[in-house]
């Protein structure tokens, strides 16, 4: 098993969710459908 490859994928995941959390758009929930998905499906 390579545990530093392990690592840098999970550090990319982390790096993502981080991102996709902070582009969600909190205010927009109620009129849009679309962004209430978006935060719906990666803001767990």
């Amino acid at each position: 098993m390579d545990i530093a490859l392990i690592e840098k994928k999970l550090s990319l995941i982390e790096t993502c969710v981080r991102e996709l959390r902070e582009l969600a758009d909190i205010d927009r929930l109620e009129r849009d459908v679309r962004e209430a998905r978006f935060v719906q499906h990666n803001c767990r």
